[in-house]
């Protein structure tokens, strides 16, 4: 470890957030009849975003086609806005990134102002601050014609309009919309580019273009709840000292598998500040809200049964015992429904899943980085659409984080030397693929054996219950007596009415945990990550069977696959634990 240290490649380290992105899309009408009562709006919206990031650095990007009125409104109260209780950094400035319908010259010719000259200005003005610039292509049918000709057609120009609305829409993760909410007059207005934002979820708030009163979305999904989740998990404080160790321990590990596989570890220093810390937070964050969301209900479960237990005995055995005992059920049955509004309002099954979800998309980054494969969010799996917990916060932290990552050098310098590209898969296949494949085929093991313990033992109570109700109705009082004392009879009566109860409780329990069908992902993954195994070598020219030269992009298309699959698997369980069971949360 101490050689770690004096290389470089691990250091003391701050636990710290990078600044978060948040891109904000503009569309609406061209006139407006209160300005500056819309401006007023738009402020309120930037208070409002500021007041939900509280803890989380971030900065502004307005995505705009720069057009009259609104659009251009929206991006000057946006690139003026200073996020408040930050310090001034550049890298928190707002920035511009424009979308042009048309070539710059020929959208002159469409504002509207009584002065074009001025509207011209205006629009270089504001377009010389854009970092970026992204022009629609004209359509397909118009391919050929000169540009001054195609977007004379009115056909063709409204089509532009509606494109440009389309890639503001999905390039943007909350829309402010200036609008009057009335149908579009035609192809490409502002109605066109709300509805687009509606049918995709993208998070909507509507100004209205006369009164300026302001919209909120409605739903529990939206982008503002995203950002919720975001200040929530940047909020939880962990200790600088232990992460700190922590990210050492695994840089360390990944230096040790590096070294074996003379893979340079020096690739690896970057993850040190950008990736590990937030990988280590991530997980421990959710092995604590798994461990309170399945501790909490089986609390639950059990308290269940345990009030049924104790409404037998207290039916058969109370008129014996003082009436202060009937509150042991009511105490009960009161734990029990603390413990469904605890998983409620605490959300830990929310968290866990999320938190497992983004330490697994972090542990999948350090290895694309190393391996030169840039990240990219996994593509929408069919089956996973019905799931109920979001996901956007994730993605923006992700996306913020591999912003802060240096350029791998991994393509240029290991494309051409087949030492260099063999050292890398190897590398990839010990300390990812084999590594995860190994986890899997654990976790499917013990997830086996846990359904099989509990699956026994519902039937060795169930056993009991068909044992005491034989007895029960077949047995002589005077047998009963003798062997089970005055009162046998009515322990009996208690034990049969008890015992199913605390077999629905096990049953329920299984169910709650998931465990046969997680250990038949776990064992599918396994089986799936055996041969990514077997061809990664093979690419790389390592198998025992091949003679072929390494083919890095073959390497990195396997590994960006294998990502895929995992993504999936981490994803799934949203719909294995995503959905709402009876019971407990």
């Amino acid at each position: 470890m101490a050689a770690l240290y004096s290389s470089g490649l691990i250091s003391p380290i701050p636990f710290s957030f990078e600044p978060t992105t948040i891109r904000i899309g503009v569309t609406g009408h061209r006139t407006l009849q209160n300005p500056d009562r819309i401006c007023a709006s738009v402020f309120r919206i930037l208070t409002t975003l500021d007041e939900r990031l509280a803890g989380t650095p971030h900065h502004y990007q307005v995505i705009s086609a720069l057009a009259d009125g609104a659009d251009r409104l929206v991006a000057h109260a946006v690139l003026g806005w200073k996020v408040q209780h930050q310090p001034t950094s550049d890298s928190l400035n707002p920035t511009l990134e424009l979308v042009l319908p048309m070539p710059e010259e020929i959208y002159y010719g469409t504002f509207q102002n009584k002065s074009p000259v001025t509207s011209a200005e205006e629009f270089r003005a504001l377009a010389a601050r854009a970092s970026r610039q992204t022009l629609v292509p004209p359509p397909t049918e118009a391919s050929g014609m000169p540009p001054a000709e195609i977007y004379r057609d009115k056909r063709y120009r409204d089509l532009a309009y509606k494109r440009a609305g389309e890639l503001v829409v999905e390039n943007c993760d909350i829309l402010i919309s200036v609008w009057d909410g009335k149908p579009a007059a035609g192809i490409g207005g502002t109605a066109d580019a709300v509805n687009h934002a509606r049918a995709r979820g993208t998070s909507l708030v509507w100004i209205h273009s006369s009164t300026a009163k302001i919209n909120w979305p409605g739903r529990g999904d939206d982008f503002l709840s995203q950002l919720d989740a975001l200040a929530e998990y940047n909020a939880d404080s962990r200790s600088d000292a232990s992460i700190s160790q922590e990210v050492a321990k695994r840089l360390s590990c990944l230096v040790d598998y590096a070294t074996i596989a003379s893979f340079p570890a020096q690739t690896l220093a970057p993850l040190q500040l950008a990736i590990l810390p937030h990988f280590v937070k991530a997980s421990s964050l959710a092995a604590k809200n798994q461990e309170a969301y399945f501790r909490w209900g089986i609390i639950g479960y059990a308290c269940a049964a345990g009030s049924v237990a104790t409404a037998a005995y207290l039916s058969i055995l109370g008129h014996t015992l003082s009436h202060y005992w009937f509150l042991l059920e009511v105490f009960l049955l009161l734990v029990a429904l603390g413990s469904g509004y605890s998983l409620k309002h605490f959300r830990w099954q929310h968290n866990w899943i999320d938190y497992r979800y983004l330490a697994e998309r972090l542990r999948a980054t350090c290895f694309l980085y190393a391996a030169g494969v840039k990240f990219e969010p996994p593509p929408e799996f069919p089956d996973l659409l019905i799931s109920w917990l979001p996901h956007g916060w994730m993605t923006i932290a992700l996306r913020e984080l591999w912003r802060t990552l240096p350029p791998s050098n991994t393509v240029s310098s290991l494309s051409a030397n087949k030492a260099q590209v063999q050292s890398l898969a190897r590398f990839l296949f010990k300390a990812w693929i084999d590594h995860q494949q190994t986890y899997y085929e654990h976790a499917a093991r013990t997830n086996h054996r846990k359904n099989e313990q509990l699956e026994l033992l519902s039937l060795l109570i169930l056993g009991a219950t068909v044992a005491i109700a034989l007895t029960h109705s077949f047995a002589r009082e005077e047998l009963m007596k003798k062997i089970f004392g005055a009162n046998g009879d009515h322990w009996l009566s208690m034990l049969a009415v008890s015992l199913p109860a605390v077999v629905s409780a096990v049953a329920s329990v299984i169910v709650y945990m998931h465990f046969r069908r997680n250990a038949e992902r776990y064992e599918s993954m396994g089986h799936y990550l055996k041969g990514v195994g077997e061809d990664l070598l093979k690419a790389a020219g390592l198998s025992h069977d091949s003679d072929r030269e390494p083919d890095l992009l073959k390497i990195q298309a396997i590994v960006e696959d294998a990502d895929h699959a995992m993504a999936h698997e981490h994803e799934g369980w949203r719909t294995v634990f995503g959905v709402r069971l009876p019971g407990p949360g």
